[in-house]
């Protein structure tokens, strides 16, 4: 599936380090294999869907979007839920992000 965005994507280093990042020993204590790649994906396709159902309903620039993510504490096999928000604000020079 296709992602579209309207303008260039940015995240928090507390999302990225939440929903995407993988520390290197995560697999060999865990057992669990996670992919940084395929968190990303998952994190920015879930964006992009939301975005695209809430074009034209006149909503404000702060989306309230769910993705279900396993969380990298070493001990949590299960996805958990977690609620980010996609906002669309003016960037260091005044471009819309």
């Amino acid at each position: 599936e296709e992602m579209e965005f309207p303008a260039p994507v940015a995240m928090t280093e507390a999302v990225y380090r939440d929903c995407v990042a993988v520390p290197e020993a995560y697999a060999w204590t865990t057992g669990i294999r996670l992919d940084e790649t395929e968190r990303e994906w998952d994190l920015l396709l879930t964006a992009s869907r939301a975005i695209k159902a809430a074009a034209g309903s006149g909503r404000q620039p702060r989306l309230a979007l769910t993705l279900y993510r396993v969380p990298t504490d070493g001990t949590t096999r299960d996805a958990r839920r977690v609620t980010l928000v996609a906002e669309s604000s003016p960037g260091d020079h005044g471009e819309r992000v």
